[in-house]
């Protein structure tokens, strides 16, 4: 065994060592000539004399470990106890053995006298120190230890220096962040036991920075430090701290003109950071109050000038602005301005413009001109940014004409006026545009746990009915006399058969005066109820044309005698009828002006009839009579000409509860697909054919309804067959204009409505088709694609396209009706800060909405005319006219959005009483606004929930 006789030959020549520098020697030369890691690496491959050797070498080390600190030079021993830490292996059965190294290493360093060399020699053993957790506690007893030693070094600039290369050497070190924040707190002089105890006041004042050498000030100085911390956890908080010191030390600097520059400077280091929000409010207020205190009116003035261009322009530091405005003023008054002349020089200085020769005083009043200048443009800044109506008064006294200079002056003057005409226009009280933030339906799933009912009366069983289905391609009428069912009305002239059912086709020759029918359709107006649906004055006119007519056939059919010799409506009733006769109108979803407009027109041919309305789509409901005495969810389309009607209803025996539906029907239908069809007709006859013909049209709409019982239809023109068009043909056409996605739309926004109350597509147990269009088969299969389960189930019903609406609405009234949406929209009127149009609205409230209702929000004080404490809550109604939808995508959800259409003037919408609201800035979130969920219940009436703590007000206002 070579390395035994080695180690035992190298341990007895240590011993025999007399001096200091000679065992270290001997213990160096016997670590190199021992050659661990070669000697290891030969023995890997057999495990026994691998532990054998590393137990040798074990002993050996503990032994040299000993032999070491038995040095009696302390640099001597410091050197062989480094040269053993560099040696042993950091692993195994050595890790003990290592430690102890590092221990013995550790207080030698410490009897070192000189804090720069200990500190060196602390580093140096650090570096020799594993990155692993089992040495971490040893590591920062050194780095701590080294940390120390630098707080002791006397000369300031460099003990900085010392702290704050330790705290580099840990920036790589995310554990160490402890350890970086205690050096740094050392450094500064903030842990409260520091050696160097030196961090007074008074030495802070005078390291802060002055109009000279920044760099200096930036690496060197107490601020220096502070402002290399970290913004980040706890560092952020060490730096507020130092900071906050930093501020209070430059009371001590007796210049306030210096103790202004100092403070600036470190305001100007935070500012724009919103940790600092209010460390800079304290900051620029103390520079502030410090300007003050400077003597000369020219330094001080250029000091306040110099804080006004820079501080923010936000009403937050508007008391501030208005007291540096205020500070500033009287320098450009009468007064102020005879201080820096000679008093035989006033006459002078009043009435000589111009000299050659320029005195100190001449040059005073230069200056004076020139600030008065920089401070009116800033002035114009301030205003524009701030527009606060206090300002009005600050500057009034100074709008004087002896006030120099003139350009300064006719400024203040400007900005006087400005701000009264704002005073005419605001009230100080608006509101910016609200930020929607969430809504909720708080209303019980269950019609039995209900305990008001917005409802018919139930008819009496003699109450006789005539019930009208205005379609975009055909008419029904249908009649219920006392104590029988509904039965269609025969307009013989007029009338078509449809599958056993007489209709009017909704065609009018108003210069014949003939409908349905009786019209040529090559001559007759058509799709007069899409014209009248989008207010065209031209359809106006066809649809009291058209209606006017009609009462004439159904006057006819009930047997009246000559026309305009009796109302239609009250002849021929039972004689035994007691009550008023009835007139009920099928109208679709919104369309406001469409519903006045048709409600008016049969009211002119039968006042004395009580005429009302119901909605297509709920009108049908009851027509096709699928209620039980289970609660049963239903969804309803209504696809006509015109328009395709969605509305989900819960139903039980005579009850009809409307869960959701849009506030206003899709404007799609039969007349969009027979235009589609037709200009693919067109292109297959190969510019033989027009496609906006009225010919082609009904060839069109002729094919369309082919291809509702059939796979193929003969495309014929001018009697001549161009092809056969089959389903697939006509569903590719569909799917190119959009038709399906339209159809996922328009369904998913109700379902959309209806989720926000709980209600999801599985719980759905029925679908009822009802309408020409609902015929075309890819519709149906649509539908049936987004309803599997009831596919399956036979529970999607379509046997009543024709009659069911019609029928439906002559029984209106023998169910109880809870319809519970907003009958109007509501908009809250905000403001715009456009001079043109100051004010403008944003609707809060859809008409549509299910109620009762929760709409949330977030109100930004507008702060008009400068702070403010208080909100006014202005609603307005919004008639149909005046509002657009917009489809948009929130949550991965499609939904329909109510917006105004762009308003050319102001228009004199309804007002409602507004509320007015205090506000207090606990109420107020990180960006400054409020917020207020507008709550309204079942019956319409509205309150507002505000603030953090949820405060009820109520605000009197029952919305329709």
């Amino acid at each position: 065994m070579n390395q035994e006789i080695n180690l035992e030959s190298g341990l007895q020549l240590i011993k025999e060592e007399k001096t200091s520098e000679g065992m270290r020697r001997a213990i160096v030369n016997l670590i190199q000539t021992l050659k661990f890691d070669e000697t290891i690496e030969g023995v890997k491959g057999d495990k026994k004399d691998l532990a054998e050797t590393e137990t040798l070498f074990a002993d050996a080390f503990t032994e040299i470990l000993a032999l070491s600190t038995s040095i009696e030079s302390g640099e001597e021993k410091r050197s062989a106890l480094l040269e053993l830490v560099r040696t042993v292996p950091p692993r195994g059965l050595f890790v003990d053995i290592f430690i102890e190294a590092i221990k013995a290493s550790l207080a030698s360093i410490s009897e070192m006298s000189a804090p720069r060399h200990r500190r060196s020699s602390l580093l140096r053993l650090a570096e020799e120190v594993p990155r692993k957790p089992d040495f971490r506690d040893i590591f920062d007893l050194i780095i701590r230890e080294a940390i120390k030693a630098s707080d002791e070094i006397e000369d300031l600039s460099v003990r900085r220096r010392s702290i704050l290369e330790i705290t580099r050497l840990l920036l790589e070190r995310e554990e160490c962040k402890e350890l970086r924040l205690h050096a740094y707190k050392v450094a500064l002089g903030l842990t409260g036991v520091s050696n160097f105890n030196t961090y007074s006041p008074n030495l802070i004042a005078k390291e802060l920075p002055k109009s000279c050498d920044y760099t200096f000030y930036r690496e060197n100085t107490f601020l220096g430090l502070a402002l290399s911390l970290p913004k980040s956890g706890e560092f952020l908080e060490l730096l507020k701290e130092a900071l906050l010191i930093a501020v209070e030390a430059s009371s001590e600097i007796e210049e306030p003109f210096y103790r202004r520059y100092a403070l600036w400077f470190i305001a100007n280091e935070v500012y724009g950071d919103e940790r600092f929000s209010e460390l800079y409010k304290k900051i620029v207020r103390k520079s502030f109050e410090s300007s003050l205190l400077i003597k000369d009116p020219f330094p001080r003035q250029f000091a306040l000038l110099e804080m006004l261009r820079e501080l923010p322009r936000e009403a937050e530091f508007s008391e501030l602005i208005f007291d540096i405005i205020e500070a500033m003023l009287p320098f450009f008054s009468a007064k102020s301005r005879f201080g820096d002349v000679g008093s035989l020089e006033v006459l002078d200085y009043l009435l000589v413009a111009e000299e050659k020769r320029m005195t100190d005083s001449k040059k005073n009043r230069y200056t004076r001109d020139h600030y008065g200048l920089q401070f009116a443009d800033i002035l114009l800044e301030l205003n524009s940014a701030l527009g606060d109506i206090r300002l009005v008064e600050i500057l009034k006294p100074y709008s004087h004409v002896w006030i120099r200079p003139p350009k300064f002056r006719e400024t203040i003057r400007e900005i006087i006026a400005e701000l009264t005409k704002l005073r005419e226009t605001y009230t100080g009280f608006e509101t910016e545009k609200p930020e929607f933030t969430g809504e909720t339906h708080p209303e019980p799933k269950s019609l039995n746990t209900e305990k008001s009912k917005a409802s018919v009366t139930p008819l009496n069983d003699l109450t006789e009915t005539i019930a009208v289905d205005l379609g975009a391609t055909n008419t029904v009428v249908m009649q219920r006399l006392a104590g029988k069912d509904a039965e269609p009305l025969d307009l013989a002239t007029a009338s078509i058969n449809i599958d056993g059912l007489r209709v009017i086709p909704t065609l009018l020759d108003a210069s014949e005066e003939k409908i349905g029918k009786e019209v040529d359709p090559s001559k007759g107006v058509e799709n007069i109820k899409g014209l009248a649906l989008e207010n065209d004055q031209a359809g106006r006119d066809s649809i009291k044309e058209f209606i006017t007519l009609l009462s004439t056939r159904i006057t006819s059919a009930r047997g009246g005698e000559e026309k305009g010799k009796d109302s239609w409506l009250t002849r021929r009733f039972s004689s035994t009828s007691k009550d008023t006769p009835r007139l009920v109108l099928t109208v679709p979803v919104g369309f406001d002006d469409y519903r006045s407009l048709i409600k008016e027109s049969f009211t002119l041919s039968s006042p004395e009839a009580e005429v009302e309305l119901i909605e297509e789509p709920l009108a049908a409901a009851i027509g096709y009579q699928v209620a039980t005495k289970e609660d049963k969810l239903v969804l309803v389309l209504d696809f006509g000409g015109c328009t395709l009607d969605v509305m989900l209803l819960r139903l039980k025996d005579n009850e009809l509860h409307v869960v959701a539906k849009p506030d206003q029907s899709n404007r799609l239908g039969g007349r969009d697909i027979d235009l589609w069809l037709a200009k693919y007709l067109a292109k297959k006859a190969r510019g033989e054919a027009d496609e906006g013909s009225k010919e082609l049209i009904l060839i069109a709409e002729e094919i369309k309804k082919t291809l509702s019982t059939h796979e193929a239809a003969p495309f014929l023109w001018k009697g001549q067959k161009i092809e056969d068009i089959t389903r697939f043909d006509f569903e590719d056409v569909l799917e190119e204009n959009g038709f399906y996605k339209s159809v996922d739309r328009t369904v998913g926004y109700v379902l959309g409505k209806a989720k926000k109350l709980g209600i999801t597509p599985e719980m759905i147990e029925a679908v009822v088709l009802t309408g020409g269009s609902s015929l075309i088969p890819s519709f149906k299969d649509k539908l049936g694609d987004l309803f599997p389960e009831l596919l399956a189930r036979n529970e999607i019903y379509d046997h009543s396209p024709f009659s069911a609406v019609a029928g439906g609405a002559s029984v209106y009234g023998t169910s109880l009706v809870t319809d519970r949406h907003l009958g109007v929209a509501c908009a809250l009127r905000y403001t715009a800060r456009n001079a043109g149009a100051p004010f403008s609205y944003e609707i809060v409230l859809e008409k549509g909405d299910h109620l009762p209702i929760k709409k949330s929000y977030l109100l930004r004080p507008a702060k008009t005319l400068g702070t403010q404490d208080e909100l006014s809550i202005e609603l307005f109604e919004i008639p149909e006219s005046f509002v657009t939808r917009r489809w948009v995508l929130e949550s991965g959800m499609e939904f329909i959005k109510q917006i105004l259409k762009p308003l050319k003037d102001r228009p004199d919408f309804r007002a409602f009483k507004s509320t007015r609201i205090k506000i207090n800035d606990k109420d107020l979130d990180d960006d400054g606004r409020f917020p207020i969920t507008f709550s309204v219940d079942l019956s319409g009436k509205l309150k507002l929930v505000c603030g953090e703590d949820n405060t009820e007000i109520e605000t009197g206002l029952h919305l329709q």
